[in-house]
């Protein structure tokens, strides 16, 4: 009964101890500008990395929330599913408006093979939660790289990404896909509304999807969480949902911003893409920019 808090405060107070090493480095770095290196307990047998940008936040930064992150990626790295979600409980227990630390917790979840458990986090602790009076609704702490604006919205992509991930697994393709376009469906409408009707140099007329589309070809970062993979997991969705033709454009999608991304190429042949299309996006020389092997001309008549 009393192992669980002597073990929490032995870990918060190690943490603690490494995260005063790192920021009394940090204040000497400022001064002689040598790299800052972490640390460790002289116990602590686990190697782990904090490269230099993690630490060079700023004063706003939770040196904590830092060791916990590493910690987590290093026992992760390891397959040590269970340490791994341990020590993201602890980080959600330690930094309770971290968006950063809701989604190590579920990425743990879903790593050791629970995405219902996963979901359930990001729903409940991610989407669900309720925001200081003070702050906008997404508004929070600062993250574990200082709280800027493009790392707190690429965090947010990646927990967009996974929740759709969680229930794609879960069977939940509505809720998946909507994870997936919501936001970026936010987006596309104010452009196109700051835009007076006009996205990317053109009136948006009769099917919203066409404009989107190219809207999402053409916007830098991409606007679906995780880019090409996220346009592959849409596809996926839309295959799983019966939408055949949609499945096969996000495919081409997947493709146009990743070549590399072959698991779109297999998809869109099974579909029966490349025999029944003249789309030269089906061409796999024009996907991959290879030319089409020179074939020797077959001699009939030679002597065998």
């Amino acid at each position: 009964f009393f192992l669980v808090p002597t073990i929490n405060f032995i870990i918060t107070n190690t943490i603690k101890r490494v995260s005063r090493n790192i920021h009394t480095i940090m204040m000497a770095s400022d001064v002689c500008q040598v790299p800052p290196k972490p640390l460790l307990p002289a116990n602590c047998q686990t190697k782990y990395i904090l490269d230099k940008k993690s630490i060079e936040a700023g004063p706003c930064v939770d040196y904590d929330e830092i060791v916990y992150t590493s910690l987590i990626q290093t026992y992760l790295g390891l397959l040590c599913y269970d340490n791994a979600i341990f020590l993201a409980e602890r980080l959600a227990a330690h930094c309770p408006q971290s968006e950063n630390a809701i989604y190590l917790l579920s990425y743990c979840h879903y790593r050791s093979g629970s995405p219902k458990q996963a979901r359930s986090v990001l729903l409940t602790r991610w989407l669900g939660r309720t925001a200081p009076a003070s702050c906008s609704r997404w508004s929070f702490s600062p993250s574990v790289y200082g709280g800027s604006e493009a790392n707190l919205e690429r965090t947010r992509s990646a927990a967009r990404y996974l929740l759709a991930k969680c229930c794609f697994d879960l069977g939940l393709y509505d809720e998946a896909e909507e994870a997936l376009l919501r936001h970026c469906r936010e987006v596309f409408f104010k452009a196109v509304s700051d835009g007076k009707g006009n996205i990317c140099g053109a009136k948006v007329r009769g099917n919203v999807n066409d404009a989107m589309d190219k809207w999402i070809l053409q916007t830098t970062p991409c606007p679906v969480p995780n880019g090409p993979a996220g346009l592959q997991l849409l596809g996926n969705i839309c295959r799983k949902s019966n939408r055949r033709q949609r499945a096969m454009d996000y495919f081409r999608l997947s493709l146009k911003l990743d070549p590399l991304m072959w698991t779109s190429y297999e998809a869109i042949c099974e579909l029966g893409g490349p025999t029944e299309s003249r789309d030269e996006a089906d061409d796999p020389n024009e996907i991959f920019g290879v030319p089409a092997p020179t074939l020797s001309p077959r001699n009939d008549g030679a002597d065998i």
